[in-house]
């Protein structure tokens, strides 16, 4: 079948280029194109390339910024600190909410540890008053049985109110808990347990305070133990506050749910301190005391006159 130019319409052979101008440009522009060609097949592997390494990249750069991010827990906590010391009512809340169970156990342990530091310098205290009565007494300081009065025991009173401390915050958290699920809050126990460990914060801004107080004389660890008792009226202020609740309703039950997990606390942590306070009393006093409370349920059925009965064991303390 013939061919005919698409431009002047003369018959061609099959391969001709018809001799008219359109036909010698479309003859000069064909090679040009032809050189072009491999230049697009070599650059089209290229752009295939970059295309297959952009996910991978991609991937690569989202990993590296995850990965600070899995890395910086203490700057996460610290954040957390900042925050709530700079907007604690509205920080507050949302840690509460966010319902933390790790940093709340550390806030709790926090408060456990300096409670329990504070109780050894109490007895410390405690130790350089007896000394200063015994020097103004002319008393034997060197005596084995003087000695066995200040010999206060430091590590099993720490160790033991760090771990009353913790647990008792722990109850706490389960009373207040129990409230909630009577006033119908959607609180879970971790958000409950955040909302305790702000109150354990408050109370160990309040205890080191109290002990920085302590240092400076025994009559100052008077007004520091006040100190302390008033910081955890601060510490409840704060649970009260820094409660995220949203209906308004359920806010007036829990009032009344917090005031009767406040009287329960209480009067759970007055009965383990009044089972155990001995612990923070040397041995020889625990032993004179023991010898005291067998005397005196002894003398209680006999007929023998109350006031020496009384001078009697006091001469065996003291």
């Amino acid at each position: 079948m013939a061919n005919f130019c698409t431009r002047c319409g003369k018959p061609l052979q099959p391969g001709e280029v018809c001799s008219c101008v359109g036909g010698a440009q479309y003859q000069q522009q064909t090679p040009q194109y032809q050189q072009q060609a491999p230049q697009y097949q070599q650059q089209a592997p290229q752009y295939q390339q970059q295309y297959q390494q952009a996910p991978q990249y991609q991937y690569q750069q989202q990993y590296q910024q995850v990965q600070p991010q899995q890395n910086s827990g203490k700057g996460q906590l610290f954040s957390v600190l900042k925050e709530l010391f700079s907007s604690p009512l509205i920080a507050g809340r949302e840690y509460a909410a966010e319902g933390n169970f790790i940093y709340a156990m550390i806030f709790i342990a926090v408060q456990g540890v300096l409670t329990g530091i504070f109780a050894a310098e109490l007895l410390q205290k405690l130790r350089s008053f007896i000394l200063m009565i015994a020097t103004l007494q002319d008393a034997d300081l060197t005596s084995r049985a003087f000695m066995g009065y200040i010999e206060m025991p430091y590590f099993s009173s720490f160790f033991i109110t760090t771990f009353l401390s913790i647990i008792l915050s722990c109850i706490l958290a389960g009373l207040v808990f129990l409230g909630h699920k009577i006033a119908k809050s959607e609180l879970s126990f971790q958000q409950v347990l955040s909302l305790v460990s702000l109150r354990s914060l408050a109370v160990s801004v309040v205890t080191v305070f109290s002990m920085v107080v302590a240092l400076f004389s025994y009559q100052s660890a008077i007004v520091a133990f006040v100190i302390f008792s008033l910081g955890n009226v601060i510490g409840w202020t704060v649970l009260c506050l820094c409660a995220p609740l949203e209906d308004e309703r359920r806010n007036s039950k829990i009032v009344y749910m917090y005031i009767i997990a406040f009287i329960v606390f209480y009067a759970i942590s007055t009965f383990i301190y009044s089972k155990c306070w001995t612990i923070y009393l040397p041995e020889t006093l625990k032993m004179n005391l023991k010898e005291l409370s067998r005397q005196m349920s002894s003398y209680k059925n006999t007929s023998s006159n109350p006031l020496k009965s009384l001078e009697y064991m006091f001469n065996r303390i003291f």
